[in-house]
């Protein structure tokens, strides 16, 4: 029975989970003092064995795949105050930007000779998610600026942190994958280190993986008693029976003959031949007694649940509709990578691009698909005093003075107001079954007067409104001659 300090400790070796023969830091249950004088990683490297290991498991794989890809796919920027700083080549994507320095862009996009960006960020959030942090190495910082010349990644598992007398981190120290020399002392000054929260060890991640071992342990138990049971044939073991007593040179003969002839996965499915009174009867069940399916989707979700990765991201549509499958998308870049990007860019801009004074940002927001924005439009339509170019704005349209300089007074006509649906005397502008396209809303069209003349504050409206200001000073001679006109004819 494990007792409750090698529950904390995580001293307790997992079935599943490769063990590890090397002992783990103590800790104080009361207090949490930490009395060794140095933080191993040794679990990181068994919790890495998860991905793409001899432990791997693929639905961990999906679930921090998504999360790396999105990560080092985002373009980034950087923040002096309220001011955006970006790289050259993406300054015309934000308005108002200022050119980053070179050599920290430079930095960026090639941090050492052997990676660029993409596959830094990449490793760097597998090891946060699945080891429970990521480490960078700033290779020959500037003295008086602290600026590096390079970035290189370590391995959580290969760094162990030596405290000094007070319990804080005096050395990184660093043993490069299968060298036997003296490892690496490297300064504290010297390390970007970033961490997930561990209520157990300030100065040591604690990972998704570490956080319930054990579910992965079932995971990787399921995934081999599938594996041999379809290896070991539809029937994984049985008994044969005889009615009378056969000498143990004969059973030993028929055992053996029987196992070769019908077991195994190449013999599935053969009808066996059985002499002298023998019967086989079936000990295990079969795939549908086992639950294969129901454990399957049961883990899966657990997994899922634990990355907080709803499972339509992942291909599992299902009976989903596509309305569910949006709503998904926007709740993990809003719930779940958005607070994740942040915690990943606070630090990399205390330990890393503070030293050229600017803040570090990773430009990924929530994408609204173009269903749900044209839902929003024409909700947005039906509220008071709105303008036409802020409905066009929230489809992504430009503005229609964009195309054409007259067309801006279209792009400020206000929809909706009270009272101007109905001109005094006149009549209401009904829609014709026989247009095409939408019908016009009646309380939306202002109304004509039966003697033909513009309606009072309709010039707002209307693109062309000088020319029809002046028809309607030509309609008021023409009235005026006619009816002296008729004067003329009635004296």
């Amino acid at each position: 029975m494990a007792s409750f300090k090698d529950l904390i400790t995580g001293s307790e070796t997992r079935k599943a989970l490769p063990p590890t023969n090397q002992p783990t830091p103590d800790f104080a249950i009361g207090g949490g003092t930490l009395r060794g004088r140095r933080l191993a990683g040794r679990s990181a490297q068994r919790h890495l064995e998860a991905y793409g290991g001899k432990d791997a498991i693929d639905w961990v794989m999906d679930c921090v795949g998504l999360y790396s890809s999105t990560a080092s796919n985002a373009d980034y920027y950087f923040r002096r105050g309220d001011e955006v700083v970006a790289p050259r080549a993406a300054l015309n994507k934000y308005d108002n930007a200022t050119a980053a320095p070179d050599d920290l862009v430079n930095l960026l996009a090639n941090p050492n000779p052997y990676m660029d960006y993409t596959e830094l960020m990449e490793l760097s959030v597998i090891d946060l998610l699945v080891a429970g942090e990521f480490m960078w190495l700033k290779f020959r910082p500037e003295i008086e600026t602290g600026k590096p010349l390079a970035l290189y990644r370590l391995s959580p598992a290969l760094v162990e942190i030596e405290l000094n007398e007070n319990d804080y981190p005096e050395a990184y120290v660093y043993q490069a994958p299968g060298r036997t020399g003296e490892p690496v002392r490297l300064k504290p000054e010297h390390i970007v280190h970033v961490k997930q929260p561990n209520p157990h060890d300030p100065w040591r991640g604690l990972s998704i993986i570490a956080g319930n071992p054990r579910m992965y342990d079932i995971e990787l138990a399921l995934t081999e008693s599938v594996a041999q049971y379809y290896e070991q044939s539809t029937r994984l073991s049985g008994v044969l029976e005889s009615d009378r007593s056969i000498p143990p040179s004969t059973w030993i003969k028929i055992k053996r003959q029987f196992t070769q002839l019908y077991s195994g996965q190449d013999n599935a499915y053969k009808v066996a031949m059985l002499e002298r009174g023998l019967k086989f009867r079936p000990i295990s069940g079969n795939a549908a007694e086992a639950q294969f399916v129901e454990l399957t989707n049961i883990s899966k979700q657990r997994i899922a649940d634990a990355f907080r990765v709803p499972l339509p991201l992942l291909g599992e549509v299902g009976n989903a509709d596509r309305q569910a499958v949006r709503e998904s998308q926007r709740i993990f870049d809003n719930k779940t990578m958005r607070p994740f990007l942040n915690r990943i860019q606070s630090q990399v801009s205390k330990h890393l691009t503070q030293a050229w004074g600017l803040d570090f940002v990773i430009d990924h927001e929530y994408v609204m698909p173009i269903e749900d924005r044209l839902d929003l439009a024409a909700s947005m339509a039906t509220l008071p005093g709105v303008q036409v170019k802020d409905i066009r704005a929230q489809v992504g349209l430009e503005p229609l003075a964009v195309q054409k300089e007259e067309w801006s007074q279209i792009d400020d006509v206000i929809l909706n107001l009270p009272g101007t649906g109905q001109q005094k005397g006149g009549l209401v502008d009904q829609p014709i079954g026989s247009e095409a396209g939408r019908p016009a809303d009646p309380a939306n069209t202002s109304a004509f007067p039966p003697d033909g003349s513009i309606p009072e504050g309709a010039d707002a409206m209307n693109p062309a409104a000088e020319v029809q200001k002046s028809l309607n000073e030509k309609h008021d001679e023409l009235k005026e001659v006619l009816n002296g006109s008729k004067e003329d004819s009635a004296r």
